[in-house]
């Protein structure tokens, strides 16, 4: 079983996005008595708000790559989390970042790309996303192992796994998946 990271989804540009809506709409309202003046040229202005509504609203209902992953698009929640990591300003986040990559990377079978990313993701200070990678990180090894050439690799692959089990195992001794597959 891999972990996954939890972290919030931002849909701060959704109340945003309301509040442009209703500034545009207020355009159209006018509470002053009319005066007969010149034709207003109303086409014009329609289109300029719903250029802008559209404008708005498609960063709105962007898909995350956690949401992504879960629909099972591994690929797609790959590249997301890629461009995630590049446009990342929170450093605080670039480690559940990179395990998130990982995962996806996992799901792909490209166990060289996800035990680099679950490697930086043990940078973090978080002793669950430690735990979490140190896990992943051996199932990583393990899956890697069984397509290794040569028995000599699988075995380094194999202890190499044993030892991240044993290392999430004394970030967390109650973790029952890494006290089976130490056991397998």
């Amino acid at each position: 079983m891999l972990f996954r990271s939890h972290r919030p989804i931002e849909r701060h540009a959704w109340p945003l996005g309301a509040a442009i809506i209703a500034i545009i709409v207020s355009l159209f309202i006018n509470d002053r008595k009319r005066v007969p003046s010149a034709p207003r040229l109303i086409k014009h202005e329609a289109a300029v708000a719903i250029s802008l509504l559209f404008l708005t609203a498609v960063p709105a209902f962007a898909v995350s790559g956690l949401d992504l992953y879960k629909q099972g698009q591994y690929d797609q929640a790959y590249s997301q989390f890629q461009g995630d990591l590049q446009r990342n300003r929170n450093p605080a986040d670039t480690g559940k970042i990179h395990f998130d990559e990982g995962t996806a990377a996992y799901m792909l079978k490209k166990y060289d790309n996800a035990l680099e990313e679950f490697s930086q993701a043990l940078v973090d200070r978080s002793p669950k996303l430690q735990e979490n990678s140190h896990y992943n990180l051996g199932m990583t090894l393990e899956e890697r192992g069984d397509l290794q050439k040569t028995t000599k690799e699988e075995l380094r692959d194999l202890e190499n796994a044993k030892q991240h089990y044993e290392q999430a195992l004394k970030l967390n001794p109650d973790n029952k998946a890494a006290a089976e597959r130490l056991e397998i």
